[in-house]
């Protein structure tokens, strides 16, 4: 995928589909600087942007090491995301039952 905002981003991510994504806002980049997103990710405030994502986009269809890291990046995470949205979606309940 290539994704543009933050739900395409985490929704690319938590269904496992590999993508490069468009920093048109900063969650967009800070996700993915802060979870090792960052050779995924296109700035569009670069000059070179449109270069940029054409060379990731080709990178991610034609280059297997680049792909299984992505790979390797997600699974490396995955868990705790589940974990955290785990702890949210029951502090929520708590919350709502009191």
């Amino acid at each position: 995928t290539v994704a543009l905002r933050g739900h395409g981003q985490l929704v690319s991510i938590g269904l496992n589909i590999p993508g490069i994504y468009l920093s048109t806002q900063d969650k967009v980049r800070d996700f993915s600087m802060l979870n090792g997103f960052k050779d995924y990710n296109v700035d569009v405030d670069e000059d070179n942007w449109f270069e940029k994502l054409k060379t990731s986009h080709n990178k991610l269809l034609t280059n297997k090491s680049y792909l299984l890291r992505w790979y390797e990046l997600r699974d490396k995470k995955i868990d705790k995301w589940h974990e955290q949205l785990s702890n949210f979606v029951k502090s929520c309940v708590l919350e709502v039952s009191k």
